[in-house]
């Protein structure tokens, strides 16, 4: 679907799905470009099974989510070319459950290419080829969070560190697949899956 938005209480355009309290799933959103976060989704719930693709939020430091901003409990999702000018090319300031994605391709202007500023259980994803200018090409910015049995490869920021293209300022995941390093943590694996 392709929205052309409302405003917001600033009186900045924002698409989408903009503060919604039921269920969002099965849809394809698409194309979306808000002027501020969330180019996809801001302030929504429970969204499970959709492709949300192609997004854009804003274009300063100052707006996040390409895809979704500010949401909770988000599920088996394909998260895919999403921008945004600040932080969370795909996802930006999500809490609750946060499972089975695949988050690919996103870019940030900021930091956390692929998700940034995470604060729930962040399980069975697989965050794969996105990118920062900041830091953390895959995640940044989500010491709240609990990483487990998820996947980061081929993430890409400008930190020279190898991992720190892959996680920066985080938890430590466990039981993971991380390129570049496990974190000091022997249940995470380094080696292509």
């Amino acid at each position: 679907s392709k929205n052309f938005g409302a405003f917001n209480s600033a009186g900045r355009l924002v698409v989408g799905f903009y503060v919604c309290s039921r269920s969002i799933s099965n849809n394809i959103v698409y194309q979306n470009t808000a002027e501020t976060d969330g180019g996809a989704f801001y302030s929504s719930s429970d969204i499970f099974n959709n492709i949300i693709g192609r997004n854009r939020a804003g274009f300063t430091l100052e707006d996040h989510g390409g895809g979704l901003d500010f949401c909770t409990n988000v599920s088996g999702n394909l998260i895919f070319e999403n921008e945004c000018g600040g932080n969370g090319g795909g996802m930006h300031n999500i809490s609750g459950v946060i499972a089975n994605n695949i988050v690919v391709s996103n870019k940030a202007n900021g930091n956390g290419g692929g998700a940034a500023a995470i604060t729930g259980d962040f399980w069975n994803n697989t965050v794969y080829g996105n990118d920062a200018d900041g830091s953390g090409g895959g995640m940044a910015n989500s010491p709240e969070a609990t990483i487990l049995n998820s996947i980061f490869r081929a993430n890409s920021s400008s930190d020279a560190s190898a991992v720190r293209q892959q996680i920066f300022e985080s938890a430590i995941p466990t039981f993971s697949n991380i390129e570049g390093g496990n974190f000091g943590d022997p249940s995470n694996q380094t080696s292509d899956p």
